[in-house]
């Protein structure tokens, strides 16, 4: 039981959670919203999904068996390779999940007689392991990549559904893509800043090390602040109809980063950073959750 417990948390079980509850709204509240017409079974949805979190969690175990000396300082109550979980089976099941991904990846992309997507699974493997083994020492690329493989996560459903590029429901789910990017880029720095002292020790080279915690906390301002702007833009480009759409944007989302803004010009501590990322992923999750609302 133990050991069941710990996998989960392994494989951020609670990420995997929003990641499959996300692409679900996509692909059936979304979509639905805006064309009658869907290119996707649910059976080749469902497979979809499951390729998606098992190459997600495989790239979370790689970046856990990579991190694992960095970790012992960072968060030693929360080490689990080497712990409850060797690093030998640790390996075991980067490499089983990361082959049940890839095959059944594979598979819809044949099926759905779209081979060129079959990249898709492959470069996201190749991503998730060049990230934990070398990007992430690059200063801001590695938070890029991270933000960017989130993004796509979204973006895919509608690859995969083969939506018009050109259509209105494309565009929104594009949108919500770039919010799911901009989130996660500041939360990647704000873990950086977080664990900037076992990161030093190990070799680590990123943005907070080499350029300092303050100047790392007045770019997480900038990049905050640009994403608090775009909501303020989205806010007065919706349609007045949509009021309710406004009120939740504006409590959801607009109060809770300018909360979050506040949060980072008084951090001092480790806490409060950890503090700031959880805030930034409910953040996310109230993000996504406007698709009932549109």
């Amino acid at each position: 039981m133990k050991k069941s417990i710990a996998f989960f948390q392994l494989i951020r079980f609670k990420n995997l959670l929003i990641i499959i509850g996300t692409q679900i709204l996509i692909k059936y509240v979304l979509i639905p919203e805006f064309t009658a017409t869907s290119n996707l079974l649910s059976f080749h949805f469902l497979l979809l999904v499951f390729s998606t979190i098992t190459i997600a969690a495989a790239g979370y175990i790689i970046n856990d068996i990579i991190d694992c000396e960095a970790d012992f300082i960072n968060k030693k109550s929360k080490l689990i390779i080497g712990t409850t979980i060797s690093e030998k089976a640790a390996f075991k099941w980067y490499y089983i999940l990361n082959l049940i991904g890839l095959s059944v990846g594979v598979y819809v992309s044949i099926i759905l007689n779209r081979h060129v997507l079959m990249l898709f699974f492959i470069i996201s493997i190749s991503l998730l392991y060049a990230y934990s083994k070398w990007l992430k020492s690059i200063p801001l690329l590695g938070n890029v990549l991270v933000a960017l493989l989130t993004a796509v996560s979204i973006l895919i459903i509608g690859v995969f559904e083969n939506i018009n590029k050109n259509s209105e429901v494309f565009y929104v789910i594009l949108t919500y893509s770039f919010f799911a990017f901009g989130i996660n880029l500041i939360r990647e720095l704000v873990k950086d800043i977080e664990d900037v002292n076992g990161d030093l020790k190990v070799g680590l080279k990123t943005l907070p090390i080499l350029f300092g915690r303050k100047r790392a906390n007045r770019f997480a301002f900038l990049l905050s602040s640009i994403f608090v702007i775009s909501v303020v833009v989205l806010l007065l480009t919706i349609e007045k109809e949509a009021i309710i759409l406004k009120i939740y944007l504006f409590i959801g989302i607009l109060i809770p980063m300018l909360y979050f803004i506040f949060k980072l010009l008084t951090a001092k501590y480790k806490k409060d950073y950890s503090f700031m990322s959880g805030l930034l992923k409910g953040i996310m999750l109230l993000g996504m959750l406007t698709i009932f609302i549109i």
